[in-house]
């Protein structure tokens, strides 16, 4: 029995294809319910005294690389197809109107990750920098709020966790 059709290289890229040979992950109503879902599952912290959402007006530092260095997914099998993505600090950005981000704070760790990425290493396997002190006093000078991200990634055969 020949199963060439089944053959991964024929489809590449690899798209996941629908109905009539119809591309799912890049539609706009595969977008529209990935965001429903995004909202509401994701849950990560308890809300004690009403931090979320963050009111009018909150100065924010966020902390760690994956900021930048966003996984949407993982390797291998757990690649996925993205139309486009943001990371956590562009789309914290685009909130300018309502927050105050600690932009001195995340230039620092974007030049980390755009550092790493020259020196070979992947999206997702990046290691986390330690801050100078004076700019750790400048971020806790700015505010009280603090965002810390945390980055995953898998693949067959390895875990990475920063």
């Amino acid at each position: 029995m020949k199963l060439d059709k089944w053959t991964r290289s024929r489809y590449s890229p690899t798209l996941p294809l629908g109905d009539n040979s119809s591309q799912i992950t890049g539609s706009k109503r595969h977008i529209a319910l990935s965001r429903k879902a995004a909202t509401e599952g994701t849950v990560l912290l308890k809300n004690e005294e009403n931090t979320l959402p963050l009111k009018k007006g909150t100065k924010l530092a966020i902390f760690g690389i994956a900021q930048f260095d966003y996984v949407r997914g993982g390797g291998g099998s757990g690649e996925v197809y993205c139309e486009y993505t943001k990371n956590i600090y562009e789309a914290l950005r685009e909130k300018d109107d309502r927050i105050k981000l600690f932009h001195k704070l995340s230039f620092y760790y974007q030049n980390a990750v755009l550092a790493q990425y020259e020196e070979g290493k992947l999206c997702g396997s990046l290691s986390e920098v330690e801050l100078p002190d004076d700019l750790l006093k400048e971020a806790s000078d700015f505010t009280d709020t603090a965002l810390i991200t945390l980055c995953r990634y898998s693949t067959e055969g390895e875990d990475h966790l920063s």
